[in-house]
């Protein structure tokens, strides 16, 4: 079934761009992408003509191409991703339901047809609770851990705004609500396996990466926990299953966290665990770092000279990735509903417009920093810390040496902008705060939408440099600005050295791999970690050089950018997801 939205009489208003037609479906890479003759309507009829329809068209079309390119069902699973990658795709799956159940409904009357979407979807859902490889992911590092805890949150939350029924026998839940112990003990599992990774033994605290490795305290486990923390404290429903963990000693050390029998809704712990992992990112010193930008948030840090007594974090890899810039933004929205303090919701959109500064774009002009003319015909605009004229860029995407990790990082940070920004974000108020104020907090919610809003202009000229890397298929490339350059060769195209992302010496071990044998890392050959992600099928690649240079002399680059790399996959599917589903979201302020 081919969700397919007509009346679009304001088509384009929300991106700027003409209106798309539904691209044919044919086979896509890692699954059957269906035929457009199965086609039908969402409603069986046209939706309401509200601004923005072609933007919701581009994000339930998109989600329906990543289930029929990639999703088997008889397996229960993307089987081209990896464990942390699916899922996340199961978050992005289950959010993008949100949004047709809930914003689509809002401009006219319930129809039942969009049962039939939601259902079917959910369907998916249900099956990858199924084709989830826990076994495998119990045993990796503490940021996949935490991944599966959030994506099952979301299903939560999915399921927990879906209408009542009315029966012959009365008001009866919505049936996937039958699915919400199920899915909440997974969480339950996965966020206490989580807490073993809190350390005070160095640094003072703070989230180990990786059990199997030297320490390493990073900004993406970290912000993982806290988000994964308060998400538990407002959305887990409890749970009384202490399975797997019942036959453990329970007076073992090791299995303190592993001992609860009953762990219930809205418990302290989750409370305080976000606040107290808040307190120690804030104070790590990971966005305070010499000779580099200090207000987005660097990889993580190190502990050098352990052997002559230092706790302290004092090895800092400046690596910049998109989506440590992103997680974290759930996490303080979920703080600021829980205590109702408004330092919290000032400090993401202050990483906000950082990150949007480091695009290159001017939020105050509300366009590209520069003229991008002016950089000389044929040239390539400078890189500005996060990307360039204004286009969200990991540093991987220009030489194409990204993985199959990080093709997921610019979605992550897209979906937790539109969490943190959605339409009364911060009217959700836990009911849990002594004394409230609502003036107080009626003024916090205007001051934060304002601000949200600000964003708009900014997301609109990513998604039209995103769908512009769409193909026949409905699949999108995983590098957004040569969508600015759809009538332009790319290949023709001369990158200047201020084009090229410094190269600083760090350790890119996203793409690149941990590396081996390293007095800092000590992965030895035979050491089982978390699932890589996957760096074979990447053609066309260069390394990023020291001095301009001219794309058509590298590698024999086909015209087609987004099929340099690893080309258009599940992981570049959910990126474009991401930022459709955060400018769907923002568009929809009032």
């Amino acid at each position: 079934m081919r969700i397919k939205l007509a009346a679009v009489a304001m088509a384009g208003a929300a991106t700027g761009t003409a209106a798309l037609k539904p691209p044919p479906i044919a086979m896509g890479l890692g699954g059957r992408c269906g035929s457009p003759k199965d086609s039908s309507s969402i409603t069986g009829k046209p939706l309401p003509t509200i601004p923005g329809t072609q933007s919701f068209l581009n994000l339930v079309e998109a989600m329906e191409d990543m289930q029929k390119c990639w999703f088997e069902h008889s397996a229960g699973t993307w089987p081209t991703g990896i464990d942390w990658t699916r899922a996340v795709m199961g978050a992005h799956l289950a959010a993008t339901l949100r949004v047709i159940s809930k914003d689509y409904t809002q401009h006219g009357p319930y129809d039942g047809n969009i049962d039939n979407v939601i259902g079917r979807y959910f369907g998916h859902l249900i099956s990858y609770y199924f084709g989830e490889d826990t076994f495998a992911l119990r045993g990796q590092a503490y940021d996949d851990i935490l991944w599966v805890a959030m994506g099952w949150l979301e299903t939560i939350q999915l399921i927990n705004e879906q209408p009542a029924v009315v029966t012959d026998q009365g008001v009866e839940e919505w049936y996937g609500a039958d699915w919400r112990p199920t899915f909440a003990h997974r969480a339950r599992i996965f966020w206490e396996l989580g807490e073993k990774g809190w350390d005070t033994t160095l640094c003072g605290g703070g989230m180990n990466w990786n059990p199997k490795l030297e320490p390493y305290k990073n900004a993406i486990t970290n912000e993982l926990w806290i988000s994964a923390s308060i998400g538990m404290y407002h959305h887990f429903p409890g749970d009384n299953d202490s399975s797997p963990w019942r036959f453990f000693d329970a007076k073992s050390p090791k299995q303190r966290v592993l001992s609860r029998q009953v762990l219930p809704p809205s418990d302290r712990v989750f409370l305080e665990s976000a606040e107290k992992g808040y307190k120690w990112l804030l104070e790590s010193g990971m966005r305070h770092w010499e000779g580099m930008r200090k207000d987005l948030f660097a990889d993580g840090f190190h502990i050098g000279g352990r052997k002559e007594g230092n706790t302290k974090c004092n090895l800092l890899d400046p690596m910049v990735y998109t989506y440590n810039q992103g997680v974290i933004l759930s996490g303080l929205l979920g703080l600021y509903t829980a205590t109702g303090k408004e330092e919290y919701l000032d400090e993401g959109h202050g990483l906000i417009r950082a990150v949007i500064r480091a695009t290159g774009w001017d939020i105050e002009a509300q366009k590209p920093i520069g003229d991008i003319s002016k950089h000389g015909p044929g040239r390539f605009p400078p890189w500005k810390g996060l990307g360039r004229y204004g286009i969200l860029e990991e540093e991987c995407d220009l030489p194409r040496t990204c993985n199959q990790d990080s093709e997921a990082f610019k979605g992550i940070l897209m979906h937790h902008l539109g969490t943190f920004c959605a339409p009364n974000s911060t009217l959700d108020l836990s009911g849990k705060i002594e004394n409230p104020n609502q003036t107080e907090y009626d003024r916090l919610h205007g001051k934060h939408q304002v601000n949200c809003k600000l964003y708009l202009p900014w997301l609109e000229h990513n998604c039209k440099a995103v769908l512009n890397t769409r193909d026949k298929y409905g699949r999108f490339g995983g590098w957004w600005f040569p969508g600015l350059l759809k009538d332009t060769n790319v290949r023709l195209l001369y990158v200047p050295p201020e084009a090229i992302p410094p190269n600083r010496g760090v350790d890119d071990y996203r793409n690149n791999g941990v590396p081996r044998n390293s007095t800092m890392w000590q992965l030895e050959e035979n050491v089982h970690t978390e699932e890589r992600g996957k760096n074979h099928k990447r053609e066309n690649t260069w390394p990023a050089p020291t001095e301009g240079f001219y794309i058509s002399g590298e590698a024999g680059a086909p015209e087609d950018p987004s099929l340099w790399g690893r080309g258009r996959t599940l992981e570049t599917q959910g990126s474009a997801i991401g930022l459709l589903r955060a400018h769907w979201l923002v568009s929809q302020i009032p």
